[in-house]
């Protein structure tokens, strides 16, 4: 008996994995939930147990390659002994010798229809990607493609119902499909070399591009007297060392998150495009922008309104060893509130950025490194205090400039004085 495992379909709209490694190679024997392989996608680092016991018959994809949902991983010989004890049956699984190609299907125009006499070529496509044409009422064949083997991806129908009427006009032409914007690429006499993106890269690059063109975002800078900040952190770091935690000035940044988003509820809201709709989150759930060798992670503390700052310290902690390693499960990156990213730790100055926010939430803080400024006091002298540089990016559509500059307002004033975090956070 032959078992074929594909590439399952994970969900979230993910299309592709990339093979990691592999837990066995050909010839070996494997048994029912020893490690199989490990698979990346744009979420998390997944390690697959192997369904049945057998013998390892043919691997079709080599580490580091990319797989497609439903696309044959490995055949394995199912051990018959096994399969008589355990009742294992395969139902309607044939054998296919080569690897298959994403099959090809005509989807009945809606958004778009070819010009008469005009013959468009069967697009290749996997089904969950067909299926999701079909949901949207899109003719898959008219959809320029850029996924491997060039086959249509999701990405491909969100971009053509974002630029329809673009992509409409090259079908009335009847002229060959090709991008909107393709510039010319020259290379100098040094040459070049080309690198494949990972999942996790290829994912940061859709997310920004999506947030970055759907919403119309504006920042707003601040400078914030940390000295209160600075002296809190030390009087306790020790306190909490004893304890086993490492407190950092993130965690003070979560609790007056905490803070502004009760008393300005939108900013804990998402835009619901399709209804014209402000969905609020009862929820708040701090995102913590992480950096890895990988890529950009943001897992965000659940429910950051009911912990402590130890406990988020603790939680920060754990959720970047866990993006660093790859294992970081995908629930932690999802039901965002708003987003805390800081670049402290690498800059070398205090500097203002102006950081995208993490789609769908509405707005997004960026900290900075804390560096010695003259400042004048409440006094009207001038002193020499820790500055911190502070951004917060926005979302236009639902949130006024007013309204930002009370809530940045907010957390400058939670942030210049620590007790009001405890106390309101």
């Amino acid at each position: 008996m032959k078992f074929q495992y594909r590439l399952p379909d994970l969900g979230e709209g993910i299309t592709e994995s990339e093979i990691v490694s592999w837990g066995v190679k050909n010839g070996d024997t494997i048994k029912q939930d020893d490690l199989l392989l490990e698979v990346a996608n744009d979420k998390t680092t997944i390690e697959v147990p192997s369904p049945v016991t057998g013998l390892v018959k043919s691997i079709f994809i080599d580490d580091g390659n990319i797989a497609t949902v439903g696309q044959i991983l490995v055949e394995i010989d199912v051990d018959d002994a096994w399969a008589a004890k355990t009742g294992f049956k395969i139902e309607g699984e044939a054998h296919i010798e080569d690897e298959p190609e994403a099959s090809m299907v005509e989807v009945p125009a809606a958004v778009v229809a070819p010009k008469e006499g005009v013959v468009l070529a069967k697009a290749k496509a996997i089904p969950s990607v067909r299926k999701y044409a079909r949901e949207k009422g899109v003719d898959i064949n008219g959809i320029p493609a850029t996924g491997r083997n060039n086959t249509v991806t999701r990405e491909d129908i969100d971009l053509f119902l974002n630029g329809a009427s673009v992509v409409a006009s090259v079908v009335e032409s009847a002229a060959p499909i090709a991008p909107v914007f393709e510039p010319e690429i020259t290379v100098d006499s040094g040459g070049y070399r080309r690198e494949t993106m990972s999942p996790m890269r290829k994912a940061t690059m859709q997310a920004m591009v999506r947030s970055a063109t759907e919403i119309p975002r504006v920042t707003v800078f601040a400078d914030l007297n940390a000295t209160k900040l600075v002296e809190h952190r030390e009087s306790y770091k020790a306190y909490a060392k004893e304890k086993g935690v490492n407190l950092t000035y993130t965690a003070y940044f979560v609790k007056a998150a905490t803070a502004m988003l009760k008393k300005y509820p939108i900013f804990n809201a998402f835009v619901d495009e399709k209804n014209f709709e402000i969905v609020y989150r009862n929820a708040i759930n701090i995102g913590v922008a992480t950096n890895t060798d990988g890529g950009l992670y943001v897992p965000n503390i659940k429910h950051a309104d009911s912990k402590n700052l130890f406990e988020i310290s603790e939680e920060i902690q754990k959720n970047a060893e866990l993006a660093t390693e790859g294992k970081l499960p995908g629930s932690s990156m999802r039901d965002g509130s708003f987003t805390i990213t800081n670049v402290g730790g690498v800059s070398k100055d205090s500097v203002y950025s102006t950081p995208i926010i993490n789609y769908p939430e509405v707005a997004i803080l960026g900290t900075s490194r804390i560096t010695y400024e003259p400042v004048v006091n409440a006094d009207r002298e001038l002193e020499v205090a820790p500055v911190m540089k502070l951004s917060f990016t926005f979302d236009h559509r639902v949130i006024d400039g007013v309204e930002a500059q009370k809530a940045l307002d907010e957390l400058k004033s939670l942030l210049a004085d620590p007790n009001k975090i405890v106390l309101e956070g």
